[in-house]
């Protein structure tokens, strides 16, 4: 099934979720992050979303190098508990995860395309992206990422959606990308995408 956002089709890079509305909305962008990676060969600058996301995506929380055999990530960000499993396979070169944090406020209204009217009236309550990179090169995958969101803010109902760089806005993603089940939001991207939560 083909999204509406190129690279998620090309890049693999931005999906965006639906599920019903009524609570919070999410959103994520997956990119560079600090300091979890202490010791990583992954210096410098990270590599960030491109100009012009809304909400930005530019704070780095977590860069940790992965091993080829994949790994299984758990860090408090912002507010919300992160489990996030990468998959064997998907960094064959022990490449850099890095998490990035948005700023949800400016994501409602024209930031948002396609969405149930209802849901475009709403406010997203989180914002956040995940990068796998090596050597400051964003590596692209057709392996999905697994990030399960927990914290008080992620409620039955939540709707999750997804930039899309050629809309230029968020967008819903199929739903099988992402689920909301006892307060936890469940998101299967490949990396390199910048989804959010909205909330009432």
């Amino acid at each position: 099934m083909k999204h509406p956002n190129s690279r998620f089709a090309v890049r693999r890079a931005a999906t965006g979720i639906a599920a019903a509305s009524g609570a919070a909305v999410i959103a994520l962008s997956f990119g560079a992050g600090p300091a979890l990676a202490a010791g990583s060969p992954y210096g410098g600058p990270p590599v960030l979303p491109p100009g012009g996301v809304k909400g930005g995506f530019s704070s780095v929380d977590v860069a940790v190098t992965v091993p080829r055999k994949g790994k299984l990530i758990n860090v408090n960000v912002n507010g919300a508990r992160l489990t996030i499993s990468v998959p064997g396979g998907a960094a064959p070169k022990g490449e850099q995860l890095v998490v990035t944090t948005g700023n949800p406020t400016p994501i409602k209204g024209s930031a948002l395309r396609n969405v149930p009217k209802n849901v475009a009236r709403e406010k997203a309550v989180y914002a956040m992206g995940i990068l796998l990179q090596r050597d400051h090169t964003p590596v692209t995958d057709k392996a999905l990422v697994t990030v399960t969101l927990t914290g008080k803010q992620f409620k039955k109902g939540d709707y999750v959606v997804v930039y899309s760089p050629k809309l230029h806005a968020f967008v819903p993603a199929p739903k099988f990308h992402a689920r909301v089940v006892n307060g936890k939001v469940v998101v299967k991207f490949p990396a390199g995408t910048e989804f959010a939560v909205l909330a009432p």
